[in-house]
Order: structure tokens, then C-alpha cells, then sequence
């Protein structure tokens, strides 16, 4: 696409009151000229190309210097298929240049060069990436990308014959032209729906994107955990989605014939919990090479969802704390008594209770008086349990290679194949509401990172593996404990060796992160649903819940503390 040295340039033509409220409050580094000009609702589906900026175009008798840094500012206008950076190539690029491959987001102003007059190159410091089908990506501090332009004059006026298919924006500008969508797809099961977060510039053309993302299928590393009903090849027989009287119109190819009539229910399910994310559309009609299916809509369950109130663990007992009275778990007190837990966890009814002790780790029904406590794992260096969507309570151990167990209700054990984990010492981990996606806080000798990786499962839904692993590239520089806020955030403490200030961060799959207020001596996270359901474990047993901007203490004397679920 575009590039940008002097991106900050000329931001014009904010659409919205609201959209001015926002560059002037979000943006406020950057220099704002021109008229408001009423448009579109850019949170929603658009049904016109009208964006908050107004890119200039190239002036008469420009220069090389000025032509290449106009064309990298014009990447902030992707309105009618990015027609002003257009204007900047040379006639045989104009048509054949692909500016939706890649966007490269720029941490600071880059550095542009010039071998020869018709030859330019452009230094970008990126902090992020963002692929061709939305897939957002943070890489390291201090990376550099080297691009290259060629120039020639046509007509007395230089312009770039050669230029990457890409475009290249600062992070205040990609925060107001970018939006986020959550992709869906299948559990392996066909059971529940699974987000996969892809980022789209806010455009008339977002739907299409939308269900391309769909057809071309989940993000590799999540992959093997999950399915799609679009049989393989499918493609839309009109490159467009069309939205009439808020219905989103997806018109595809024969090849979804293939698919019978409870795939193309699962499939409508996709598309209509991607594409009713836009403000414009109610609902989705499916055609099949122009011609309208009548297909009756499938109702999704679900995801089990973890509670609002934490569980804590005391002396004696598991109380459900940070709301009124604290009440006790039925049946723990005395499981607790008999086994001298240390660590827990409970499944999303409550109806069954993990203990982690010093005779390793136990289950037992909750729902049953004077219930027997059943040896689920025998290991004593077990990180902190948890039961998966799918009743399986995972047993993790902090080091060796055969070192996950899924123990079924019944005190069936799977081993569940993660060869990728034994490199690794193990410091948290967590399985996401749906059970299609766990991650980690691993150590080794190159330091410590944050791993995600997809849940494989048999068509019983049986854990069987976890994938091949990405690195979640994030500021903080030594995670501590690390649990799901929702579908797609992540809390995550991040503490130095030897220091007492903590850093509670949320971090979103495929999106950003934010610092919340900083903690003294957390040493773990529990967190669900909301960012106002965060809370914090300190070394000296003091829990304290987030709210907005500040951390509040609840209780003091706690263990552990996690959701049910």
C-alpha cells in the first residue's frame, strides 16, 4: 500500500462530531486542516467510501522527494480503492498496484533516502503488521522495514514506477481508519462458534472482506483447532456483499453445493455472526450463483460462561467473594480439611472441584455429601488446574515432556501431545470459555514469552494436542499469571525479577494491549468476562478488584483465586 514518512501531515475532513471528538482527543500530536463533512457512520457498515482523511494529491511539478512522501501519506485514504495514492504512480502501476496486501504500522517517523533521483528508499520503525486478510501482528522493538521505490517522469511529472504492495500509517491513524472484527468459525464439534479477530479500514468494502476472510479460512496457528463450513474453494460468484433494507446479500459459487443442508446451516451461522458486527446488517441472505436459498437459521449454544463473582480459597475453605456477603461452595470445606489444598479449581456449575495439594491433585463432585475426592494426577509440581468447556480438568506439571493430562469426569486420563511445551518451563496457563485455544507463560533460557496455541480435538470432543504454538509479542518483559478475560482478551502480570510494582496488562488475540494501573507484589490474575471483572492476588494475600482506573482491595488472607469455568 501507501507509505508514510510525513503521514501527520494533512488530516482533514472529519466526518462526525463524534469522529472530530476522537482525533482531537486521540490524535492530538497531529496537525488537522479542512472542512467537516458529513458522512457515514464509519463504526458500522458503509454504504459510501467517505473515511475521516482526505489525503492530498500530488502538485504540479512536484518533486521525486515530494511525490514518494505524498504517495506514503496517501495511505491514510483507502476511499474508492485508495484513488489519491493512486495519482502518485506511474500509468502502468496505477492498476496492477495491491495496497490491501500488508499495513505496516509505524511506531515513529521513518527515514527516506535517495540513491539517485529515480531511486528512494524508506527506513520504517513498525511495531505491528496487518496482513491481506486482517490478521494483526506485533513484532519486536526496534524492527525495521527497508522499502523501495522507483521513479520516472511521465508527462514532466515524476511518478513511482515501482512501489510495495502496501501501505504504511502512524498508530493514531491506523486506531481511526481501522477497525476490528471478529471472523468466526467452529469448534471441531460444530458446537460453538470461535472468533478469530481480523482488522479491516472501516469502508463501503468491509463485508466483502469480511466473507473472504470467511472462505479463505481460520488464521494458521488456529487452524487445527477448528472448522469451517465453507467447503474448500468456495469463492462469492459477485466480488461484492451487498447490504439491502439491512440485509447483508452473500452471493457464492457452485462449489458450496458440496456442503449439505446442515453445513450450509453452520455456514449461514458464520456469516451472520461475522457480518451483523456491521451496524448495517440484521441479517444474511445466502444465493447460490444469483439464485436465493431458503435456509433455515441455526441457533448456536452458547459458550458455557465463567461467573462474575471469584472463588477464593482461605484456611479452611472456598468462599465466592467481591460482591455482598461471601458465601461458601457447597461441599468444599470439608474436602479442603481432608486433602490441605493449596490450589483449585471449579467447573462452570460448580458441580464439580479440583484440589491441588501436597499429595497432588484431586476431583470430586460437589453435588454429593461426603463425595470422595478421586486421585486425578499424582505429580507434586502441578500449576494451578482448570476444567475445560468439555468437563476435562487439565494437569499441567511446570516441567518434563509428558506433561499434560486431560482427567475426564470420570477419572478417565488423556494424554494430550504438546512435544513444543517440553523446551519450556512452565510458569501459568489458561483455556479459553469455548475450549478451542490455551495459553501459556513459558520460560527458557531465552527469556520469557507468552505462547498461544489451538486445542485439538477428536470429533467427541477429546483433547488430543496442542498445536504448533505463536509468540504473542507484548511489552511486558516478565509475565507472571496469565487468565482469559473473554473470547478474545487476555489478563497478564507482568513483574520484574526482584521488584515489588506489577503491571496488569490486558492483551487482545490479534489486537493490542493496555496497561491497567500498576500493583504492588501481585502474583496472580483471575479474570472473566468484563475488565471490570480483573482481579489481583498479592504475595501477602490481599486481592484487589479493577475498576476503571483503580485497583480496590476486597479481602486480605487468600490463597488462590480463580472463576468457576
Amino acid at each position: 500500500m501507501s507509505k508514510h514518512g510525513k503521514l501527520a501531515r494533512r488530516i482533514a475532513k472529519p466526518i462526525l462530531g463524534a469522529g472530530l471528538a476522537l482525533l482531537l482527543s486521540g490524535c492530538a500530536t497531529l496537525p488537522l486542516a479542512g472542512g467537516v463533512i458529513v458522512g457515514a457512520n464509519i463504526l458500522g457498515g458503509l454504504s459510501t467510501d467517505y473515511l475521516y482523511y482526505s489525503p492530498p494529491s500530488p502538485e504540479p511539478d512536484a518533486g521525486p522527494d515530494a511525490i514518494v512522501t505524498g504517495f506514503i501519506t496517501a495511505g491514510t485514504g483507502p476511499q474508492n480503492d485508495y484513488a489519491i495514492a493512486r495519482e502518485y504512480l506511474a500509468e502502468d502501476l496505477k492498476s496492477v498496484w495491491s495496497p490491501n496486501d500488508e499495513v505496516l504500522i509505524q511506531s515513529q517517523k521513518g527515514n527516506l533516502s535517495f540513491e539517485t533521483p529515480n531511486l528512494a528508499h524508506y527506513d520504517a520503525s513498525i511495531q505491528a503488521t496487518v496482513t491481506s486478510d486482517g490478521e494483526y501482528s506485533a513484532v519486536a522493538k526496534g524492527t525495521v522495514r527497508s522499502l523501495d521505490f522507483k521513479l520516472i517522469k511521465q508527462g514532466g511529472q515524476w511518478r513511482i514506477s515501482e512501489a510495495p504492495n502496501l501501505t504504511l500509517v502512524i498508530k493514531p491513524v491506523f486506531d481511526v481508519i481501522f477497525r476490528s472484527y471478529s471472523v468466526y468459525f467452529f469448534d471441531k464439534q460444530f458446537k460453538y462458534l470461535v472468533p478469530d479477530l481480523r482488522w479491516f479500514p472501516s469502508r463501503a468494502s468491509t463485508g466483502t472482506r469480511l466473507v473472504n476472510a470467511i472462505l479463505d479460512g481460520p488464521s494458521p496457528w488456529l487452524a487445527p483447532g477448528v472448522r469451517s463450513a465453507v467447503p474448500q474453494g468456495t469463492s462469492l460468484a459477485i466480488d461484492a456483499v451487498t447490504i439491502e433494507q439491512s440485509v447483508a446479500i452473500v452471493d457464492l459459487d457452485a462449489k458450496v453445493l458440496e456442503a449439505d443442508l446442515l453445513r450450509r446451516k453452520y455456514l449461514k451461522a458464520q456469516l451472520s455472526a461475522t457480518l451483523t458486527q456491521l451496524s448495517t446488517v440484521k441479517s444474511v441472505a445466502v444465493q447460490i450463483d444469483h439464485s436465493p436459498q431458503d435456509i433455515p437459521d441455526y441457533r448456536v449454544p452458547s459458550v458455557p460462561t465463567s461467573s462474575y463473582t471469584p472463588v477464593a480459597l482461605v484456611a479452611d475453605d472456598l468462599l465466592h467473594i467481591g460482591s455482598g456477603a461471601s458465601s461458601s461452595v457447597v461441599g468444599a470445606k470439608a474436602l479442603i480439611a481432608k486433602l490441605g489444598a493449596t490450589d483449585f479449581a471449579l467447573n462452570s456449575d460448580e458441580s464439580r472441584i479440583a484440589l491441588l495439594g501436597p499429595r497432588g491433585l484431586f476431583q470430586a463432585s460437589t453435588n454429593s455429601i461426603g463425595s470422595t475426592p478421586q486421585l486425578a494426577d499424582s505429580r507434586l509440581d502441578l500449576l494451578a488446574p482448570c476444567f475445560d468447556s468439555q468437563g476435562y480438568l487439565w494437569a499441567i506439571s511446570k516441567t518434563g515432556f509428558s506433561s499434560i493430562d486431560a482427567v475426564s469426569a470420570n477419572g478417565d486420563h488423556v494424554k494430550v501431545h504438546a512435544p513444543w511445551l517440553a523446551n519450556f518451563r512452565r510458569v501459568s496457563f489458561d483455556i479459553s470459555s469455548e475450549g478451542t485455544r490455551a495459553i501459556f507463560v513459558v520460560r527458557s533460557a531465552s527469556g520469557t514469552q507468552l505462547l498461544l496455541s489451538s486445542v485439538v480435538r477428536d470429533s467427541l470432543g477429546v483433547p488430543v494436542s496442542l498445536s504448533k504454538p505463536v509468540s504473542i509479542v507484548t511489552d511486558a518483559e516478565n509475565p507472571q499469571s496469565i487468565s482469559w478475560v473473554d473470547s478474545l482478551s487476555i489478563a497478564v502480570v507482568d513483574r520484574a525479577v526482584g521488584a515489588a510494582t506489577s503491571w496488569p496488562t490486558i492483551l487482545t488475540v490479534g489486537g493490542k494491549e493496555r496497561k491497567l494501573a500498576a500493583l504492588n507484589s501481585v502474583k496472580a490474575v483471575a479474570a472473566s468476562n468484563t475488565d471490570s471483572s480483573v482481579y489481583a492476588l498479592t504475595d501477602s494475600g490481599e486481592i484487589y478488584r479493577y475498576d476503571v482506573y483503580n485497583w480496590n482491595k476486597i479481602d486480605s488472607a487468600i490463597q488462590a483465586v480463580h472463576f468457576s469455568g
